[in-house]
């Protein structure tokens, strides 16, 4: 049998959209439930802490980073206030600045990661990176902040010892 030009560009065409609507079709039918599974998995093995707490500051989502970080296990954490991991001497100006990114549905450190002081469960004080953001849903409602925090410690540390050391130097050069 022998087909024109014209009805081979036809049917390769009707081929194609063919496919396409399958592949859609294939789409509609995704799993969510696996697409939510895979969510959870990224977020548990992703390297920095990540802690989402809901408008209360009240903890949520603690991985396994904020784990190995904080000393807290999710247990410990899931439930409890953010106080767990904010020294003292800064925890109103926290709060204030927690309140005010809740209401305004955002925060003026968003996309901007900034060294701060942490306490660890057994009571230590290290010095992480954070990054913030507030989560809003589907229906433009506020959920909640979300924090990544990276241990920067030993980084930190050094610095001061670098920045010491320079100074010494500096005032002996003199």
């Amino acid at each position: 049998m022998h087909f024109s030009e014209n009805s081979l560009q036809l049917y390769n065409k009707a081929t194609e959209v063919n496919m396409k609507y399958q592949s859609t079709m294939e789409l509609v039918e995704y799993d969510f439930g696996e697409q939510l599974q895979m969510n959870e998995i990224i977020i548990e093995q992703c390297p920095d802490a990540i802690i989402f707490s809901d408008q209360a500051g009240l903890i949520n989502i603690w991985n396994n980073a904020a784990e190995r970080i904080f000393g807290f296990s999710k247990i410990d954490a899931i439930g409890s206030s953010l106080d767990i991991i904010i020294p003292e001497p800064f925890r109103k100006s926290h709060w204030q600045g927690f309140d005010r990114a809740i209401a305004e549905r955002a925060t003026k450190y968003m996309g901007q990661s900034l060294p701060t002081k942490a306490i660890r469960k057994d009571g230590t004080t290290i010095y992480v990176e954070l990054s913030f953001s507030i989560v809003i849903d589907h229906s433009d409602a506020v959920l909640g902040a979300l924090s990544t925090a990276r241990d920067i410690t030993a980084r930190f540390e050094q610095e001061r010892r670098d920045r010491r050391r320079l100074k010494e130097l500096e005032s002996n050069a003199e």
